[in-house]
């Protein structure tokens, strides 16, 4: 019964917070309403008024035209009553009242920020150390152990696309399901793919020197390159593309920025001292855009990340932890939400998760004994993993 009667009582209270703001509103409208009939009476006085000059102005002409003197000696000026506009009303201004803010109100209602633990590992890299999270396997998409996933990347929430057998691409739902699959024009090799914003999967054919763009089965040969190979390609914020290329006689390597309408709009391959940021040895350079703009590189035979800010200036090259057995070996690179940069290191059976400055932030261990390879991120943060060994692909939540 006494929570009936407190209830009663939030019930009348509210009802009369409703009361009172009805009747604000009703003041609000009244005031309202005759402001708009003071404006419009004002405005038909004003229109009278130039109806009357506009007369007045025609009857002189008529004067002036006239030969009889008497009509116009008769002739009075009304300058002096038409310099006379219509009364105005001075109309008040806004004025805006600011209330003391209340910062514990403001906490319950938007949260608050809290400062993340910062400690080193064994070989004095700054891990940064937040709340507990656990790294779960949400699906494992089964595509084959003789038919091993390569490139992967996400199509929406629900769907992925990935390469298989080298010229076949195929989508396929979180299930499992094959819901598509289609083949290289050329018949070569698709060494990467990545999907645009628009929702068009677009390919790199290193054989043919092409980069393509396929839309309901329908391939077009967007970018052919002369005296360089493509090697992977990803889409940028603005619906553009970022490739990475080598040279023909394998002495070069960069990445070529490009608009939407594949022009080339910027290409980044030195560093402030004329020295390479890449290695030539192979298509092993791994490409994304990070949501800070910045473009990193997992340059496989350099075993490094490189990470360039979007004028093509060197921030920071990570080469992993010295204590590992093995050296860092990025087969595989993405970003997320969060600015952070995800690294498949497949010897050594983990992914690394930077910050955007380049700092280890944590490691991904768990299930991944068939040696992480090509990754990709949704919007939700879920990270899609293509194992090398197992022909699965999986679905981790890590955050």
């Amino acid at each position: 019964m006494a929570e009936r009667d407190t209830d009663s009582e939030d019930y009348y209270s509210y009802e009369d917070d409703f009361e009172e703001e009805s009747e604000t509103d009703e003041e609000e409208s009244e005031d309202e309403n005759l402001e708009l009939s003071h404006r419009k009476h004002q405005e038909n006085r004003i229109s009278s008024k130039l109806a009357e000059i506009e007369e007045h102005i025609s009857y002189l002409k008529k004067l002036l035209d006239t030969s009889k003197d008497f009509i116009a000696g008769g002739y009075e000026s009304r300058n002096a009553e038409f310099k006379k506009l219509p009364s105005t009303k001075t109309l008040p201004l806004p004025e805006y009242v600011a209330h003391r803010i209340d910062k514990n109100e403001l906490y319950n209602k938007f949260g608050f920020v809290t400062f993340s633990r910062v400690t080193q590992d064994e070989d004095g890299h700054i891990v940064t150390k937040s709340l507990p999270r656990n790294t779960k396997v949400i699906k494992t998409i089964a595509i084959g152990k003789d038919r091993s996933p390569g490139s992967v990347s996400c199509f929406g929430d629900d769907k992925i696309w990935t390469t298989v057998e080298g010229k076949i691409m195929e989508l396929h739902n979180l299930d499992g399901k094959l819901l598509k699959s289609v083949k290289t024009r050329s018949r070569n090799d698709a060494w990467d793919i990545t999907t645009t914003k628009r929702g068009y999967l677009v390919y790199s054919d290193p054989g043919s020197k092409t980069v393509n763009r396929m839309r309901k089965k329908h391939i077009k040969e967007l970018i052919r390159l002369r005296g360089w190979t493509p090697c992977c390609v990803c889409s940028t914020s603005l619906d553009g593309l970022l490739l990475t290329m080598i040279s023909e006689d394998r002495k070069q390597s960069k990445v070529v920025h490009y608009t939407d309408s594949c022009e080339e709009k910027q290409t980044i391959q030195l560093d402030d001292r004329g020295n390479p940021l890449y290695s030539t040895k192979s298509w092993k350079l791994y490409v994304s855009e990070n949501r800070n703009l910045d473009v990193c590189v997992a340059d496989t035979d350099a075993n490094a990340v490189v990470v360039v800010n979007q004028t093509g200036d060197l921030r920071f090259r990570y080469t992993g932890p010295h204590s590992s057995s093995k050296p860092l070996k990025p087969d595989g690179i993405t970003t997320d939400s969060q600015c952070r940069i995800l690294i498949a290191d497949s010897d050594n059976h983990k992914i690394h998760i930077l910050d955007q400055n380049g700092e280890i932030l944590r490691y991904i261990t768990s299930d991944l004994s068939d040696g992480p390879f090509r990754l990709c991120v949704d919007t939700r943060n879920n990270l899609f993993v293509a194992e090398r060994n197992s022909g699965n692909i999986k679905m981790i939540a890590y955050t």
